[in-house]
């Protein structure tokens, strides 16, 4: 669902929808001074001429898991040049969760009490 064509006069372009490392704020000015929110994006399109049509292995159909976001997906640059490699550079990887067995954690609660 994230891969499409565009066309734009006679120029047939691939497109992929990915998504932002931050959600950016769209404003707009009527007077000059002052500012109104439009919009929050979170997506961006990517549109690269290419007349190479080959299969890979994102078309072919896979159980997915819909609460995860796949890594291809994920931009990893913001949309201005400072910003290349903001995933990187500034957000912090997740962690881990560490499982703990259900009677560990009722000893320790009823010690606290």
């Amino acid at each position: 669902m994230r891969h499409g064509e565009v066309r734009i006069d006679h120029w047939l372009m691939t497109a992929k929808v990915v998504d932002l490392p931050t959600i950016v704020e769209s404003l707009k000015t009527i007077d000059g001074k002052g500012f109104y929110k439009t919009a929050d994006i979170c997506q961006m399109l990517i549109c690269k001429e290419d007349d190479d049509q080959t299969i890979t292995d994102e078309d072919s159909p896979q159980k997915k898991k819909k609460d995860k976001v796949e890594k291809k997906y994920l931009w990893p640059h913001g949309i201005t040049p400072p910003t290349k490699n903001v995933r990187k550079r500034r957000f912090r990887k997740t962690l881990k969760k560490k499982y703990v067995e259900a009677p560990e954690i009722e000893k320790e609660v009823k010690r606290l009490f």
